[in-house]
Formats: structure tokens, C-alpha cells, sequence
């Protein structure tokens, strides 16, 4: 199933409270703990859906998750002083502001069609630290839909009493 569109729409609406990026691992133990870039928004879509077919050449994925990882600045993050306490409370309010952008969005393709119903909140990580980033993250859930799915219509020979067969 597609989602780079899905991604795209979700972009598009969180340019503005700051640089967004597809999720590859960016910070993650396993890549090393690199991330260029903060503040950040990453944008996780689903490796792996459960896709249903519908009539009409749609494929529907139920129940897809979209995680979306916020990454800031906190150099102080080991003290206790107005500094850190300043950027735990920015990485917060940005946290607030992304939730608020995207609770029950729905994201459409070119032809005005729902490729990604209303995102629900479901989940959030609480503000954790590596090296020098804060990060969180936070879950939504919703359907995706797929339009382009071919279809494929075939005349039978007269001899099968002119029926008409389609495929997909």
C-alpha cells in the first residue's frame, strides 16, 4: 500500500512548527544516536499493514499507526536550573501544538478522496533524553485507503453466452 501521500499531507501540515523529516532512525541506539537536525519532526509511517480489498478497486488498511517524533535541543538535560526548564517546557508546548494540528486530520489525494481518515491520538511517550536531544513521541491511529488498484475487464468468447468478466 502507498503511504508516501499520506506522509506528504501529514508534512505539509506541521511545516510551520518545524523541519520535517521521514523516520529512518534518525536518533535511535542502533544508528549510533545521530540526529543533525533539532528541533525536528520525524514522521514514523507503518512498515507492515493488514490490507483489505473492497469493491471498487480500494485497498483499506484498518487500524494503521503513524508515530510522530519530536526532537529537541536539551544540552542540560543531567541539571536543574531555569534553562532546562525552559526547553522541557518549549519541547512541551511544541508537543501540544503538534497534537493540536493533527488530532482528526484527514489527509486527501489530488481527486479530493480520503486516503487517511481522521487521526486519533491513542498514545504519547513521556519527554525522554538521549545525548543531547529531548525527544518524544506521539501515536495515531487511522484508516488508510488505496485507490489504485487496476482494473481489468475482459469480454469472454461468444460462446460463453457473452458474459462479461471484470478483475481486481
Amino acid at each position: 500500500m502507498k503511504t508516501f501521500a499520506v506522509y506528504k499531507g501529514i508534512k505539509s501540515h506541521l511545516n510551520s512548527i518545524a523541519q520535517v523529516l521521514y523516520y529512518t532512525g534518525q536518533y535511535s541506539k542502533d544508528k549510533g544516536n545521530t540526529s543533525y537536525v533539532a528541533p525536528v519532526i520525524y514522521i514514523e509511517m507503518p512498515k507492515t499493514l493488514k490490507v483489505d480489498y473492497f469493491p471498487g478497486g480500494v485497498k483499506v488498511a484498518k487500524g494503521a499507526e503513524i508515530r510522530i517524533h519530536y526532537l529537541s535541543n536539551a544540552p542540560f538535560q543531567g541539571h536543574d536550573n531555569t534553562v532546562q526548564d525552559s526547553a522541557v517546557q518549549a519541547h512541551e508546548t511544541t508537543v501540544a501544538d503538534i497534537m493540536e494540528e493533527l488530532e482528526g486530520l484527514e489527509i486527501k489525494d489530488s481527486s479530493g478522496r480520503v486516503i487517511a481518515s481522521g487521526l486519533i491520538h491513542t498514545g504519547s511517550t513521556p519527554v525522554a533524553y538521549r545525548l543531547m536531544y529531548a525527544f518524544s513521541v506521539l501515536i495515531f491511529k487511522c484508516e488508510l485507503r488505496d485507490y489504485s488498484v487496476r482494473k481489468y475487464t475482459e469480454n469472454l468468447p461468444e460462446d460463453a453466452g457473452g458474459l462479461e468478466v471484470t478483475l481486481g
